[in-house]
Formats: C-alpha cells, structure tokens, sequence
C-alpha cells in the first residue's frame, strides 16, 4: 500500500492521488468482538453509530488502547443530540461531537472523545465526490456518509420492521440502478454509515454492526451529505503521526484542501 507521506501538501494546497485501495479493518477489531450495533436495531441513532464506528477504527489503527463503545453511551449521545423522535440530523451529531464529544467506555465509566474538525465534500460534482471520499479515507482514517436508501435496497430485521442493513443492491452499478425505474427513485428511509476502506469503486462500510460492501455508483446516486472529519486525539499515534504516514502539520494540510476544496469552498 502506497505511504503518502512524501506525497502530502502538499504544495498549493493540493491532495495527492489515492491510492487504488486502502482499508482500515484492523485484526485487533476482530478480537475485540467485531463491529457493536450500538442500538441502531431500536432507535434511528445510526448518525452517532457511524461516529462511534469512526473513533473506534481510528484508535485501532493508531492507538495501543482499544476504543470500545456500547449501546447505552451511543443512546445517550443520541438522546442528547437528537433532532426529532428517532432521528437525529448528520450535521447536528457532528457539531455536537466537535463541541461536547461523543463518549467511549473506559474501565465503565463514559470518556467524551471531540473532534477538531468536519467538513462537507462536494456533493455537486460526482466525480470530485468519489475522489475526496476516497482521499478522506485514505489519508483521514475514514469518511462519513449518509444517504436515502430506496425501497427495492432494504430488507426486514429481525423484528420484522423495515430496517437500514446491507442487501446485495448497495454493491450494484449505475446501470442496474437506472434500470430499477420508479422504485430506484423511491426512498424509504434515511442512514449514515462510517467507510473505512475501498478497493477501486467498492467501498468498506460499517453498518448495523457489520462491515459490508457499498458501490460508489449506489452511494453517488443516493446521497445525501458527505464529511470530513479531523479527530487527533483518535487518528494520531503516540509519536505524533497518522496510520497513513503524515505528521500531525500535514494531516492539518489535508483537512484543511479537502474543506476547500468541498462544498463550502467552491
């Protein structure tokens, strides 16, 4: 896998070429149980699920500490956060995470991690899109998408209740979507998930407390915001530099050319 780090502006401010792939599934989240649900099958919280499922992949790659999270801090940050009655906006959970922290567990009691930073990727320009979700996973550990999942794409959970995991149809093209009609246009409900990897135009995605696979074409097509995020207290190691070869100045840099390069920066 290629090291970026000689390759970070990054002069003018402009990111490197990802590389063709990158994952950050690390055996340590295996041994620790796998991917928690953290409530996602009760409650609409699946915007502070994706924001658990980040701090817990960025500190496994870069921490000696494990990060564990459980359903009762995730219902609480949703509880406390929150914008309706089972749901809670992306951006509200972000800005409350950048301001109050979400909260991880630490010998039982509840630890409140905060972000230094997030940003919106371009959303009006597919193709810049795709390029800066795979530079924010490739470089920042991650990104954060959410999207409205159409009727064909979801299935029954185990309640039997129309739930927000993985079929087949998020792995699908353009094509296969197109050809969906009316019911591609359909959505039936609203989910966020945290991407740790991808390989080409396949993405690695948390969701429901498994790691599934997500086309690009899917989650261009059905998009709704896309982020950044910038957490040094999770994504920097003890010696000051990131799993994917930057310093703690460069991984500034990167932030800083992917929020200009986003939808508030033209």
């Amino acid at each position: 896998m290629t090291n970026l780090e000689n390759q970070a502006p990054l002069g003018g401010g402009q990111l490197p070429p990802p590389p063709d792939g990158r994952t950050w599934d690390s055996p340590s989240i295996a041994e620790h149980g796998g991917w928690p649900m953290l409530n996602n099958d009760n409650y609409g919280d699946c915007t502070v699920a994706g924001a658990d499922h980040m701090m817990m992949c960025w500190a496994a790659n870069a921490l000696e500490e494990f990060w564990t999270f459980n359903n009762t801090l995730a219902l609480a940050d949703f509880n406390h956060l929150r914008t309706g009655d089972n749901d809670a906006q992306a951006f509200h959970i972000l800005a409350g995470w950048e301001l109050f922290g979400l909260h991880r567990n630490v010998g039982g009691a509840a630890s409140p991690v905060r972000i230094d930073d997030f940003c919106p990727l371009k959303k009006s320009d597919p193709q810049a899109l795709r390029l800066q979700i795979k530079q924010s996973i490739a470089l920042l550990g991650g990104c954060y998408l959410t999207f409205a999942l159409p009727v064909f794409s979801t299935g029954p959970n185990a309640n039997g209740q129309v739930g927000g995991f993985w079929t087949e149809d998020w792995t699908k093209s353009d094509a296969y979507l197109t050809a969906k009609g009316a019911q591609a246009a359909k959505s039936v409900l609203n989910h966020c998930v945290n991407a740790i990897g991808y390989d080409g135009d396949m993405l690695s995605i948390v969701t429901w407390g498994a790691l599934q696979t997500m086309s690009l074409d899917f989650y261009v097509k059905y998009h709704l915001e896309t982020y950044a995020v910038l957490c040094r207290a999770a994504w920097l190691r003890p010696d000051r530099t990131t799993p994917s070869g930057l310093s703690d100045a460069q991984l500034q840099r990167v932030f800083n050319a992917l929020k200009a390069a986003g939808d508030d920066g033209g």
